[in-house]
């Protein structure tokens, strides 16, 4: 039979009773022992059958690593701050909190200056992380007492440690990062593995304290990875419930009234509601954060110490019904759940025969909306667009998803396709609580006759076929294109919430004429027609392109530092003058990847690929002095000794200077055919840093039609928006880390 008197350092009841445990294992019927920690005292003894536990303390310990953990370096993980991180621990000083953590560092400033990181201890609320700031208790191997031993001991960490083998496996990418999740589950993921892995009850002990909250584990199945979480049980239950398993389709609720949280998981035609139920300590933090003043920001810092020590209250638990069925499966993941938890959204794909051996797609975007309020929640589903059809050639425009499987990207449209004019939903997530949605857009284009597009003055008629006489302004380069009649095509767009691509062209061919002028630059400067000062004060001098090339800048020009004249002879003007008949083939390429590990991420790149073959083309070289008069401006400046010296001439010609493509031939060349290809488009990775540029390489697995798979790309992402870290290896500058680390990695705590 256990007694216990406690008065404060609940943490230490674990220790309290690995101490008790310890004196039975060496045989003792009788027996006392005492300790003493920085914040609390304790003394156990047994006698017989009963053990006596009583610990008295002024305050209470919580603990989570919150950064990146590097498992690549050593066994034991290392941590490394992100942006965020770095910036929190600004004005943490050694061993500040009255020595009680001097081996420490802390913050003073009390409960609203910045506390909820390391170890937490409480009341008042302060926050404490290890002098050297790359433990993590979280993925640490066991210790090992040094042999000869010590007094007191010294400790090693052991060389193998199965629980640690075990937690590296499934936080890293070979398992289920916590990115696989939406919503408030990543974060209540980042923080269970950002739990320590060991306790002890002292910085010296070697003897771990006895676990009071279940870790979880990986669930093995070889479909999307979900984790088996074990069930909360209270100090007085005689009952002992099954875990319960969270996959990519949970969500969990905060009710920032109470500080509670539930979890939900989708199962068929209702929603498993759970309370979540923290440590003893978790707890009594929940309800002491809730009458503190603290920002946003740091509530939820303190949300996630609480989550990192809940686990579900099976025994309380709440079947909400749905009043349908409902799957969840879709593009690799299932339902992504709002930030508030109060909807999850899931756009489902399904195929159908278009005839003549093509397939297309219909998609269908449906959502579950929780009522939070009275007794119990209620739920209800509905559907916010579809069914829609659409199609795309996967020859030219692939889209693929997580095969989870094979660890392959499955191309997720048939392999031949009949395109149509469409609009569609395709995927979707919060980024908090904003829904992001991909879409397909394809329009058809009908052939169109022949016509001509013309810079202003450089042709006389707007009518394909007509003159063309090479007008251009100042030194603006010109053109005109002469094209015959195209034919029919399709043009699509993909996008999704700050990127779309440009209009995509497929199939078009385009065959025509072209003149340009360019290169155009000055060869002999005007000569000034006045040196001397034309004014005094100050003077405004306008320049540019008028319409329809531009507007005019403004220069405001002071004497007598500054001084213009005006009134210049014709400059001479160089410039090429380039003819030529070409076929154009307008295709694109486009790769949509919905990545692996994040749930709230996808690649986007798509590009116009013109292919322009030229031949018979001319170009020649002219001078030219016939471009009108120049209102080209000088500066002088004024010189000791000497007076006012005319100084070079300031901006370019003013006014509208037109000419037709003539003068004095330069020189006069026949290229050979050629053949050019001009790429234009986007490529980027939306996610919780909204668009970041990627660079995805060659995809040519995404355009070989006759296969089914295609290479994969992984993205790790945090829970934060206004300070998000996003990893993708190569492809993206990181966001939130000074570098790229390599795998494996874990992101933890609050990040």
């Amino acid at each position: 039979m256990e007694h216990k008197l406690i008065t404060g350092g609940f943490q230490y009841l674990p220790h309290a009773r690995s101490r008790i445990k310890a004196m039975r294992a060496a045989g003792l019927a009788y027996g006392a022992e005492s300790f003493t920690f920085p914040d609390a005292t304790g003394f156990v003894r047994i006698v017989g059958e009963h053990s006596y536990i009583r610990i008295s303390g002024g305050g209470q310990q919580i603990s989570m690593d919150s950064g990146i953990i590097d498992l690549a370096s050593a066994f034991a993980g290392q941590r490394v701050d992100t942006t965020s991180t770095a910036e929190y621990l600004d004005g943490y000083v050694l061993g500040a909190a009255d020595g009680a953590w001097e081996a420490w560092r802390s913050k003073p400033g009390g409960p609203t200056a910045g506390q909820a990181i390391g170890t937490i201890s409480f009341p008042p609320l302060a926050g404490h992380i290890r002098d050297d700031l790359t433990r993590a208790p979280s993925f640490e191997p066991v210790r090992e007492a040094v042999e000869p031993a010590t007094d007191p001991p010294t400790w090693q960490y052991a060389e193998q440690d199965d629980a640690l083998t075990a937690k590296r496996y499934m936080a890293s990418t070979s398992g289920c990062p916590p990115s696989i999740f939406t919503g408030r589950t990543r974060l209540y993921v980042q923080a269970m593995y950002g739990r320590p892995l060991h306790r002890y009850g002292s910085e010296s002990s070697v003897t771990p304290a006895e676990e009071s909250v279940g870790s979880p584990t990986l669930v093995s199945d070889g479909g999307i990875p979900s984790l088996s979480i074990p069930s909360y049980r209270a100090a007085d239950a005689g009952t002992n419930y099954p875990p319960v398993t969270i996959t990519t389709s949970s969500g969990v609720r905060f009710d920032p009234e109470t500080g509670e949280h539930w979890l939900m998981n989708v199962n068929g035609g209702h929603l498993d509601v759970y309370p979540l139920k923290s440590s003893t300590v978790g707890e009594t933090l929940r309800k002491y954060a809730l009458a503190l003043e603290l920002s946003e920001s740091d509530r939820e810092k303190i949300e996630a110490f609480v989550l990192a020590y809940s686990l579900p209250d099976v025994a309380n638990k709440i079947a909400v019904p749905l009043g349908t069925e409902v799957t969840s499966y879709a593009m690799g993941y299932g339902w992504h759940w709002n930030w508030s938890g109060d909807a999850a959204d899931i756009v489902l794909l399904s195929g159908f025969y278009q005839g003549g051996g093509d397939y297309a797609m219909e998609s269908t975007h449906r959502r579950i909306s929780v009522v939070w309020g009275g007794d119990e929640p209620t739920a209800s589903v509905s559907t916010v667009e579809g069914p829609s059809q659409w199609a795309v050639n996967r020859l030219w425009w692939c889209i693929t998803e997580p095969g989870w499987g094979t660890g392959d990207a499955i191309k997720t449209t048939p392999r031949n396709s009949a395109p149509f004019a469409c609009d569609a939903p395709v995927y979707c997530f919060y980024k908090r609580d904003e829904l992001q949605v991909f879409r397909v857009s394809v329009s058809e284009v009908a052939a169109e006759p022949p016509t001509r597009e013309v810079t202003p003055y450089f042709a006389s008629s707007s009518t394909y076929g007509g003159p063309v006489e090479g007008g251009t302004a100042g030194l603006l380069s010109g053109y005109c294109e002469d094209r015959q009649t195209t034919i029919a095509h399709i043009v699509g767009t993909f996008s999704c919430g700050p990127v779309s691509t440009p209009a995509l062209t497929l199939g078009n061919v385009v065959a025509g004429s072209r003149w340009e002028v360019a290169d155009k630059q000055v060869i002999t400067e005007p000569i000034a027609a006045s040196t001397t000062p034309v004014w005094s004060g100050v003077y405004t001098i306008y320049y540019g392109y008028g319409p329809p090339y531009g507007t005019y800048d403004r220069i405001d020009i002071a004497s007598p530092s500054a001084i213009a004249v005006s009134n210049d002879s014709p400059p001479v003007i160089r410039f090429s003058w380039t003819t030529y008949d070409f076929t154009r083939t307008e295709n694109s390429l486009a790769e949509i990847v919905v990545p692996f590990y994040d749930s709230e991420a996808i690649f986007i790149r798509g590009r116009n690929v013109f292919t322009t073959v030229k031949t018979s083309e001319r170009v020649r070289v002219y001078d030219n002095n016939a471009f009108g008069t120049a209102m080209s401006w000088y500066q002088y400046s004024l010189v000791s000794g000497i007076g006012l010296v005319l100084g070079p001439r300031i901006g370019p010609y003013t006014a509208y200077i037109a000419s037709n493509a003539s003068g004095s031939l330069v020189s006069d060349t026949y290229p050979p055919t050629s053949t050019t290809v001009d790429e234009s488009g986007v490529s980027s990775l939306v996610s919780k840093a909204g668009a970041t540029d990627a660079d995805l390489g060659e995809m040519a697995s995404y355009h070989q039609n006759d296969q089914d798979v295609a290479g994969s790309f992984g993205v790790l992402s945090g829970v934060s928006v206004s300070s998000p870290v996003v990893m993708a290896g190569d492809t993206i500058t990181p966001v939130g880390v000074p570098q790229n680390y390599p795998s494996p990695v874990v992101m933890v705590g609050w990040i």
